[in-house]
């Protein structure tokens, strides 16, 4: 008589053992693709080379996936945060995209780059502060402005018209105008590394956007300060922070640049001036960024007497390189498809957030 009743235990306990094992596995089957997903992440790049505002949404969405010993409040209240700021990264876009608008380059000089929405996110990346809110928007417009610039060197000008150009306007931009005059000669012949690189960093903003930035986050500048910002080699972490965007550049760009006929890159230096391959010349020039950002870390740590703000705006202005640059051109191309989903993550698209929740929390 028992026998029934037996049976029936043992399928209810059968079935609750194999819901139970289904359970473990699933709960085991996501731990191991969290932990992959960090592994992976961690890989790619240093998180201390990250842009941190992006790093910043990777982690909330990721933190969420965690079921053993995530904090719901917190995980919320980080969201809102996130939101909060983005909020104000529209208001920048929608102030700058009038300014550029009513500018009108594109019509103009419609040979220039459009690229308004990824200088705004570079710079986003400098500072990336809600109070920040003016430094982004001077700094985007100077930068919207010198890639107009550049692309008057690059596709417009003649060799004779680059010298008249450059005699034009070397009055209030002439030591920048003056290194991409350099950089044209290029076409002529390679130079080597070294004198790749002293122009290089020059030219991707080192000195005119690194000096606007000096001047927007400090506040009274002594003599000393001041006459320390012109003196171009005087700090590591100003010429690092350009030297590792146009080294970072020249790696996502060189094919193309051959392709178009452009002026040698770092990579095209170094195999000429050493012979070696193309693969061990993109090495190189990974182990000389690698080193900057320890040259970078020295300054940032020593006794400096440039302000924290100006020197934190120099560190991620690399860390916007790294980013921007990873994958691919993600600034020279239109609508390159990664840049697109970054800056929608960024600009665009809120992170969800269960407000039943929050409040039946507190």
């Amino acid at each position: 008589m028992k026998l029934p009743f037996t049976l029936t235990k043992v399928r209810i306990s059968w079935k609750m053992s194999e819901s139970s094992h289904q359970d473990f596995s699933r709960r085991n089957n996501k731990k191991m693709m969290i932990t992959k997903r960090f592994v992976t992440h961690a890989l790619g790049l240093p998180i201390h080379w990250r842009m941190q505002r992006l790093e910043a949404r990777w982690y909330i969405e990721t933190y969420e996936m965690v079921e053993d010993g995530m904090e719901p409040l917190l995980l919320e209240f980080a969201k809102l945060d996130f939101n909060m700021v983005q909020a104000t990264y529209q208001e920048d876009l929608k102030y700058i995209s009038r300014w550029w608008l009513e500018l009108d380059y594109v019509g103009i000089l419609d040979f220039s780059r459009d690229r308004w929405m990824e200088t705004f996110f570079w710079t986003m990346g400098c500072h990336f502060e809600p109070k920040f809110r003016n430094y982004r928007r001077q700094l985007t417009k100077l930068c919207c402005l010198l890639t107009t610039i550049d692309d008057v060197y690059d596709n417009y000008c003649s060799p004779d018209e680059i010298k008249m150009y450059t005699d034009a306007i070397e009055r209030f931009l002439a030591d920048f105008c003056k290194s991409y005059l350099e950089e044209a000669k290029w076409h002529d012949y390679t130079p080597t590394l070294e004198e790749y690189i002293n122009i290089g960093w020059f030219s991707a903003g080192g000195s005119m956007i690194a000096s606007v930035s000096f001047f927007v986050l400090t506040k009274e500048p002594s003599k000393e300060v001041l006459e320390s910002i012109m003196d171009y080699n005087c700090s590591e972490v100003r010429r690092g922070a350009y030297k590792i965007l146009r080294l970072t550049n020249d790696l996502a760009t060189t094919s193309d640049e051959v392709e178009r006929g452009d002026t040698p890159s770092a990579v095209q230096c170094y195999m000429h001036e050493t012979g070696v391959s193309e693969t061990a010349a993109r090495e190189h020039i990974k182990h000389i960024i690698g080193e900057t950002w320890k040259k970078m870390n020295g300054d940032k740590l020593s006794r400096s007497i440039f302000s924290e703000s100006f020197i934190d705006a120099m560190l991620n202005t690399a860390r916007a390189s790294q980013c921007i640059y990873q994958f691919g051109d993600g600034y020279g191309v239109a609508a390159e498809p990664l840049t697109k989903s970054i800056a929608t993550s960024m600009f665009v698209e809120p992170i969800p957030i269960a407000c039943e929740r929050v409040s039946s929390d507190i």
